[in-house]
């Protein structure tokens, strides 16, 4: 038995050790082959990188551009509000639109306040509704637990 296993080490051994150079080129081609993998994932990841970072610089440039342009805007509409309140006689229509729009502005902002005040009013009404639906519910509980210790057991 044991002589046969001694066997059938050898011959294992031997064809193992029996590399042949279809199989070391084999070997070869697969190390280039994951190291290309390797390589390219690399490139793959800078890409991203890049693009990633481009991204961002794009995206300062288009807000800094904004910012520019929401001030030139306003820089402009100071001046001619400016110019027309210097230049324009009661009644011009120019001076009566942007009193109009003041009076607008003002009261939108007066309007979104009460909307403020009526939602934080309506979720107060709501949590009271709720603790007193809870307090309700617990008074029942408490009760039924109490009348059913006083039954007696039959």
């Amino acid at each position: 038995m044991a002589a046969a296993a001694k066997r059938r080490a050898h011959a294992r051994a031997k064809t193992l050790g029996a590399l042949t150079a279809r199989d070391i080129r084999s070997a070869a081609v697969l190390r280039e082959q994951q190291e290309a993998r390797a390589r390219l994932a690399h490139k793959e990841a800078a890409l991203n990188a890049m693009v990633h970072a481009n991204r961002l610089a794009t995206e300062q440039v288009l807000v800094a551009r904004a910012d520019a342009n929401d001030a030139f805007d306003e820089a402009v509409a100071d001046r001619r509000a400016h110019q027309l309140r210097k230049t324009a006689k009661v009644g011009v229509p120019a001076v009566r639109s942007s009193a109009a729009k003041s009076r607008r502005n003002a009261l939108a902002s007066v309007i979104s306040k009460n909307a403020e005040l009526n939602q934080n009013r309506c979720m107060q009404a709501a949590t009271n509704r709720e603790a007193e639906i809870a307090a309700k519910v617990n008074a029942a509980r408490r009760l039924a637990a109490e009348t059913r210790l006083a039954e007696p057991i039959e």
